[in-house]
């Protein structure tokens, strides 16, 4: 798995563990099969993954139960699997230990585009879910995006500062990032008010609200013309005097 280096980042003590953007759920399996007291929680917005998920982990039992037919007596957390937004978490705040995941590097999954809204908001719903103390390890390459979106001040006051610089890591021949951040104390309520709109300007903020547009069109249920004329209303933001201003 990418973040088994960043697996043993985390606490290793974890009960709830979170993957937001989970696949197939390999790293979420590996993490049930290492850690007994584990609950993990595995979700993602494609139909597919979760299919793909659930075939891992019907391997997964079956491997186990292999096992104890041999008599290793195998024990392992639990995971479960949720078709869920990685944006718009159906979690209660402060209630997970840790976050692992890989995110989408915008080559084979996502594209940068659509990057530039889901990362600001996937790591909010980090900062919202994690408990104080709590840490997250996440994967990613493009590195640029993701100091700008924890330079964000509502990222500064959610996480531990300073936090340390990724560790870099090759990823089949990629140079790719694993961030490791501590939750701190302070609480959500008291970071609802630092909102991306306070750190962004108003050309800023309708970009993000075109890319997560586009980003939620389904491949199969939208057509080509609706997908490039969100295309051509972003270029033409971007192009604009506002936004070259920034």
């Amino acid at each position: 798995a990418r973040l088994r280096r960043g697996r043993r980042l985390a606490c290793p003590s974890s009960e709830v563990v979170v993957d937001p953007m989970c696949g197939g759920g390999t790293l979420g399996m590996e993490v049930a099969a290492s850690w007994p007291n584990a609950y993990v929680l595995n979700g993602d917005s494609g139909v597919k993954e979760m299919q793909r998920f659930c075939q891992n982990r019907e391997l997964l039992c079956k491997e186990v139960s292999n096992r104890d037919h041999a008599g290793a007596n195998s024990r392992t957390g639990c995971a479960e699997g949720f078709l869920w937004d990685a944006g718009r978490l159906p979690l209660r705040a402060a209630t997970a230990d840790t976050f692992l995941t890989d995110l989408p590097w915008g080559k084979a999954v996502g594209s940068r585009e659509s990057n530039q809204a889901l990362y600001p908001a996937m790591l909010r719903e980090v900062a919202r879910v994690l408990r104080p103390g709590g840490s997250a390890v996440l994967l990613t390459k493009d590195t640029r995006l993701m100091t700008r979106t924890l330079d964000a001040t509502w990222a500064m006051e959610s996480f531990v500062q300073p936090r340390d610089p990724p560790r870099i890591v090759n990823i089949g021949g990629l140079r790719a990032a694993l961030y490791a951040l501590e939750r701190s104390e302070t609480c959500w309520a008291s970071l609802q008010g630092l909102g991306p709109s306070n750190d962004q300007s108003p050309a800023h903020a309708e970009l993000q609200k075109l890319e997560a547009g586009l980003s939620g069109l389904a491949a199969g249920r939208s057509t080509k013309q609706q997908r490039r004329k969100l295309n051509q209303k972003m270029h033409d933001l971007r192009t604009s005097p506002e936004y070259v201003a920034e």
